[in-house]
């Protein structure tokens, strides 16, 4: 009986992971589908864990700061809403975040059941190939040499957006390479190496630029870990053969789709890459100026949680046309700051310093440095897709906070079992 509570508490967490198959029911957005989901998968882990008898205890919560953190600023949220113009629209988003805190604790719970990350890692790079294989399933339909492919909706893939699909598919990436600096066996690295050409191609494809800049800030990190481990750490972390091999095909599959887009050159990656001004770029500068000036203006309280959709048309009356409403200002950070004030900003941002400081501690105290680093890798790529973007709320992109809390979590269960 142990064994099977033992194997079900490994399987629960990954159910989480289960949201790009779950049906759509016919909507375009999935985000209601997604907080459904979600609740459904916590309830599930409720009752299961509470016919096995355990509980989260505060001592649990105490050594993971990123749950008291969280757990604050969703207090702070409340307070926030007796501000809000419109208090449902607030209580709405609220309830979201609530759905998504509760998640985390239960990953997080969940996740000192696995004796190795290497169980967890496994099946979140198979879902990142089965996403990148269904894209480029796509990618294969609709190609032709005269005229590239469009960003068509199709490659959008399960998540219903092109930029929620390549974070999706590039916060995938340093887990994948985990997987490949551990494997010992060639015909697997050379079938897990094929598959990190295959999700940097589909990267590119997407062409989304804030990924393709996030994926050379990766590399850039690689490269100085490979350069200063030694100074640094009397055991080396990454093998200048594997950092060689990533630069090689990252330039090769560059190449291969500069080449097959040579008569689309907005969409070929140096063109996109380099090309900063135009619509999409003067409508997020718009963006965050209208959220600054909205943090200027409110700077106590905000406008309230989920309120900058009603807000904000104040600030971007000038330039709306039709039906369109600043919903998100494509930056987390400046939309926090604008519905819950300067303080609920300054409590978001440490939830992501308390990782921060997690990770620095396992670099100082672990003899193995390399798990911390595929974390920070990981966080950079949340960091990144939070400034340029809005996953915050945004169900299909929470799968990639989760991962970041379960080898969080994980991570620190270690170092408590060592102590």
């Amino acid at each position: 009986m142990e064994k099977i509570a033992e194997i079900s508490n490994r399987i629960l967490p990954l159910l989480f992971f289960l949201f790009p198959f779950v049906p759509t029911f016919m909507v375009v957005d999935r985000l209601a589908v997604g907080y459904i989901y979600f609740s459904v998968v916590c309830l599930i882990i409720f009752i299961l864990i509470s016919y096995q008898k355990l509980y989260l205890s505060l001592d649990f919560f105490k050594s993971r700061p990123l749950l008291i953190l969280y757990f604050i600023f969703l207090m702070w949220q409340l307070i926030t809403i007796t501000n809000a113009f419109n208090f449902i629209e607030g209580l709405v988003e609220f309830s979201q975040y609530l759905t998504l805190f509760i998640s985390i604790c239960f990953i997080a719970f969940l996740a000192p059941g696995y004796k190795r990350i290497s169980l967890f890692f496994i099946p979140i790079v198979i879902l990142g190939a089965i996403e990148t294989l269904y894209s480029f399933s796509f990618f294969l339909e609709n190609y032709t040499f005269e005229n590239g492919i469009a960003r068509l909706r199709e490659l959008q893939g399960f998540a219903s957006n092109q930029l929620f699909n390549s974070y999706a598919i590039l916060l995938k990436i340093p887990i994948l390479f985990y997987l490949i600096f551990n494997q010992k066996n060639k015909y697997i690295r050379f079938l897990l190496w094929t598959l990190f050409s295959l999700m940097l191609f589909m990267l590119l494809v997407l062409a989304s630029r804030s990924s393709i800049y996030c994926f050379i800030i990766l590399i850039i990190i690689l490269i100085s870990t490979l350069i200063f481990q030694s100074k640094f750490f009397s055991k080396k972390i990454l093998s200048k053969k594997d950092v060689l091999i990533i630069i090689l095909i990252s330039i090769f599959t560059s190449g291969v789709q500069t080449f097959l887009y040579q008569n689309s050159d907005d969409l070929s990656v140096i063109n996109r890459a380099t090309s900063l001004n135009d619509d999409s770029t003067n409508y997020r500068l718009e963006n965050y100026k209208e959220a600054i000036q909205g943090i200027i203006d409110y700077p106590l309280l905000g406008v309230g949680i989920g309120n900058w959709k009603i807000m904000g048309i104040k600030y971007a009356s000038s330039r709306m046309e039709s039906y369109e409403v600043p919903k998100h200002t494509h930056n987390d950070f400046l939309q926090i700051g604008a519905e819950t004030g300067i303080l609920g900003l300054l409590i978001f941002i440490s939830i992501f310093i308390s990782i921060f400081i997690s990770i620095v501690k396992e670099i100082i105290k672990k003899e193995d440095k390399l798990l911390p680093l595929i974390l920070f890798l990981c966080l950079v790529v949340y960091l990144v897709d939070s400034f340029f973007n809005f996953p915050r709320i945004r169900p299909y992109s929470q799968m990639n906070f989760f991962i970041i809390t379960f080898v969080y979590s994980w991570m620190i269960s270690q170092t408590t079992k060592d102590k």
